[in-house]
């Protein structure tokens, strides 16, 4: 309780904001019959007399009007414990409570004077007189005429004086003399005092309070002058008192400096502050407040708070509001909610935090929100947790590290995936631990220019260390940033270069089979132009000398075992193309089986197995039994003690390219056809070299190396690849990926030549002028020596400029033309474009040891042409030239 409730005698009350008793002393419980706890907390209505039995008690329209400035008095019915009424008299004034800082009423009972006229017993008066010394205010009833009637112990106390100088009369002194006097000497609080008092004595006024102040021993006094003029069947009396209310002021005063106090820090807040009463409408804002939203102050007062919020969230936000007042804590409002925005006079929008809290006022409950921008920090945290996701969206790995520990301080997904390491793990760790290549100098060194003020991005090719031991290759690009606040930091993005390396690798063989394959193809047109005249000259000499006929064929057969080797190479460095039709790979798988389970030892266990229903290929069935029957045997050679080989085949869709294959793998539909088996298995460093031409991994002695580059050659003109898979110890699987053939389809030439007659005496000629164009001598003249003994005429040229010449000369009794494709200056081609323009219907064979399916393609445009393969016999030569003359235009 208050001190002054504890001390004072007189009957006091007081009342907050929501009009209940918060204070009460003795001497009001005394006079009311109630304790004190009965009294705190009651509705002071409930202790005031009603109007009637069925009008119930309303709070008194005076007390509503008082203000802290200017007390007033009125007249109240009181009701005791017993029931009895209690008229009295109280002098009313607000005071600021020291705790909550509201504004409360201090009703203070007034002597009941008007008893003063009425004929008392003298034990009464006594007993009166009594009670008016007792009390702490000072009291002196006037006559009519202002004269002092009677006082009180308390009236001509110093401190009074000190303040009142008049109140030094006794009763017989004129009260109004004494103020004259006084007010005489310039004094304006006794002039106002004296005009005052006149009022009421004249009946001007019924009372009247003024309020004076004055100096006491060095200290500033308030003290409360109220008149009260009563008349009760007898004369009129005015009744003074003068109420020290020197604390009540103070009180006042320093409630006022702390709302004053409250007032300039709310104002000067760096946030924008907005305050809201129970009902949530806004009762103060600051300038702040003003910027941020856009409007004037005196437009936000009075209005609701969700003015300032999005309209989707402003009908939600009501109920929120009621559940915080409900139990009021200082928090930041929209706990666990990350997405608060505000509302602008023009519409805009904008991210807030926002925190709340709880206040007590003069006007009830209110709530203080402190509003703060945060737009900027939530476009750069979004900017952060975007970076954040695309750095953990890529692959690649992402390290910060601190350069002077070298210890990392953030790593993303793309590190823990490439190093099989948790997160927790890795910012455990330094740079050192995952960099096998590098010690602590070194990777100092590296790091040095970058730490002295070069800006650009270095990049460097190294190993990452995993956490199962093996070696990751990596290529990190490394830079060194300055935070905001000064610190540096290392910056490393690691990328996985495994495929880039084997892509490379893949690229270089590719290069080197090339290289090797255009090699091979111009050996192969070397070598069929050096194997085309034994082979015609063995021809000739088998007719002249019969009795040389074996030593011939031995020459003969060797000579065909080059061109076999020539035709080899060719189909390695271009995939030479032969028939192609709609093939069954069952049907191929059953030959080869069966040729297998003939001669491959018993110690192999054959195994085959192909789904129902297997496509069909399109290709030269020979070429691909030849390919299957050459990986057989190489799995049988890689099983010298026996194994197991198993050939499998099924339909399958390739969506993307495969890893490994040669040469690259479109997606599509394919057959695969694989050819396992449990031997030997090749080392990984030969798995690059096994498709080069004349490698094996056999012994010298033990075939010529060309047969997997042959059949890499014969795979890939049919559209497909193959891959390899290999572990040494455990064995190898060959997969080859053949195209699903199309509905229909068909090959537009024939390079297979006619079979040779018996005898080269069936194609004696009639005279009939050919013409011979090759660059090479050997080869024109054992052409031209063949014809002219079967009875041709021969015109022989060395190129195509010098066979135009023969054409343009005998145009007329040019009957066929046997010309070379690869020749220096004009090759066949051209020649042949060039001859159409002299003699369009002029029949002529191009002889070539390779031809390309473009070269093809413009020969059957051109027509009459038949197409010769190198080396060719004199059967085969003298069957093509047979052809050419009697074909029909």
């Amino acid at each position: 309780m208050h001190p002054f409730f504890e001390q004072t005698t007189l009957v006091a009350l007081a009342i907050d904001a929501s009009r209940n008793l918060i204070h009460a002393s003795s001497a009001a419980s005394r006079v009311l019959g109630y304790s004190t706890s009965e009294l705190l907390q009651r509705p002071f209505i409930s202790l005031l007399q009603a109007p009637s039995s069925i009008t119930p008690a309303v709070f008194p329209h005076e007390l509503t009007q008082v203000s802290p400035t200017q007390p007033t008095c009125c007249d109240l019915t009181l009701i005791c414990r017993d029931g009895r009424p209690l008229p009295a008299s109280f002098s009313v004034s607000t005071y600021l409570s020291p705790a909550t800082g509201s504004q409360h009423l201090l009703l203070l009972m007034q002597p009941p004077l008007k008893a003063l006229t009425q004929q008392v017993t003298s034990k009464e008066e006594l007993f009166l007189r009594a009670s008016l010394n007792a009390l702490p205010i000072g009291l002196a009833v006037l006559d009519g005429d202002g004269v002092i009637v009677i006082t009180n112990k308390a009236w001509g106390q110093p401190e009074n004086q000190a303040v009142l100088p008049w109140t030094a009369g006794c009763p017989g002194d004129n009260y109004l003399d004494l103020c004259e006097k006084i007010a005489a000497s310039g004094s304006e609080p006794a002039r106002n005092t004296l005009d005052q008092v006149r009022s009421v004595l004249v009946g001007q006024l019924a009372e009247a309070c003024i309020e004076l102040s004055g100096t006491y021993q060095d200290e500033e006094r308030n003290l409360l002058c109220k008149a009260t003029r009563f008349q009760n069947h007898g004369p009129v009396h005015v009744a003074i008192t003068h109420e020290d209310i020197t604390a009540m002021r103070q009180t006042q005063r320093r409630a006022e400096r702390n709302r004053q106090q409250f007032q300039d820090l709310f104002e000067c807040a760096p946030d924008a502050m907005v305050m809201t009463n129970a009902e949530g409408l806004i009762t103060l804002v600051n300038r702040q407040a003003e910027q941020l939203f856009g409007y004037q102050r005196d437009e936000l007062i009075g209005q609701p708070v969700e003015i300032l919020m999005q309209e989707q969230t402003r009908r939600s936000h009501v109920g929120l509001r009621q559940q915080y007042l409900a139990s009021a804590i200082p928090r930041p409002m929209g706990v666990g909610r990350s997405n608060l925005k505000g509302r602008k006079r023009d519409g805009s929008v904008f991210h807030v935090d926002i925190s709340l809290s709880p206040m007590q006022s003069d006007h009830g409950p209110q709530v203080v929100a402190a509003v703060r921008d945060i737009t900027e920090r939530v476009q750069a945290e979004s900017q952060v947790r975007q970076a954040l996701a695309m750095l953990n969206a890529t692959d690649d790995g992402a390290f910060i590290f601190q350069p002077e520990t070298l210890a990392f301080i953030f790593v993303n997904e793309g590190a823990t995936r490439q190093l099989q390491y948790n997160r927790e793990e890795l910012l455990g760790m330094t740079a050192l631990d995952i960099l096998p290549e590098y010690d602590e100098p070194r990777l100092r060194s590296l790091l040095q220019p970058l730490l002295t003020g070069e800006k650009t991005v270095r990049r460097v090719t190294t190993q990452h260390r995993t956490r199962s031991g093996s070696q990751l290759p990596v290529e990190i690009s490394l830079q060194v940033v300055t935070t905001e606040e000064g610190q540096r930091r290392c910056i490393a993005i690691a990328r996985d270069i495994t495929e880039r390396l084997q892509r490379e690798r893949k690229e270089r063989r590719t290069q080197r089979l090339e290289s090797i394959g255009t090699l091979a193809g111009g050996v192969a047109h070397d070598l069929n132009n050096a194997l085309t005249p034994v082979l015609m000259i063995c021809d000739l000499l088998k007719e002249r000398y019969p009795e040389a006929a074996e030593l011939l064929h031995t020459a003969e057969s060797g000579a065909q075992r080059g061109a076999d080797m020539v035709r080899h190479l060719l189909t390695f460095s271009r995939g030479v193309e032969g028939e192609r039709q709609p093939v069954s790979l069952s049907d191929l798988f059953n030959e080869i089986a069966f040729i297998i389970n003939g001669t491959f030892p018993k110690n192999i266990q054959l195994h085959l197995q192909h789904s129902p229903g297997l496509n069909l290929v399109l290709g030269d069935p020979t070429q691909l039994h030849q390919v299957i029957l050459n990986l057989c045997v190489n799995a049988r050679d890689a099983m010298p003690t026996g194994g197991s080989l198993k050939i499998t085949a099924e339909n399958i869709q390739l969506h993307a390219p495969l890893i490994g294959a040669q040469p690259e793998s479109p997606a599509g539909s394919y057959i695969v056809c694989q050819i396992s088996d449990t031997g030997l298995g090749i080392q990984p460093e030969l798995l690059d070299r096994i498709f080069e031409p004349f490698f094996s991994t056999k012994g010298p002695d033990r075939g010529t190396g060309l047969g997997l580059s042959t059949a890499l050659g014969i795979i890939r003109s049919h559209g497909g690849f193959i891959r390899v898979e290999s572990t040494p110890g455990q064995g190898s699987t060959f997969s080859i990926y053949l195209p699903e053939a199309p509905l229909s389809s068909d090959f537009l030439i024939d390079l297979d030549p006619p079979p040779a007659p018996a005898s080269s005496s069936d194609y004696t000629g009639q005279g009939q002028l050919i013409l011979i164009v090759d660059d090479e001598p050997a080869v024109r003249d054992t052409i031209t020596t063949v014809l002219t003994a079967l009875n041709y005429r021969v015109l022989a040229a060395a190129d195509g400029t010098e066979a135009i010449i023969h054409a343009v000369e005998n145009k007329d009794s040019l009957h066929a033309v046997i010309t070379d494709l690869h020749m220096p200056e004009m090759d066949g081609l051209n020649f042949v474009r060039a001859l159409r323009r002299i003699i369009p219907t002029t029949r002529v064979i191009v002889a070539s040891g390779r031809f390309e399916p473009p070269q093809v393609q413009q020969f059957e445009l051109l027509g009459h042409c038949t197409l010769l393969p190198k080396p060719f016999t004199q059967p085969q030569l003298l069957e093509a030239l047979h052809h050419a003359l009697h074909a029909s235009v």
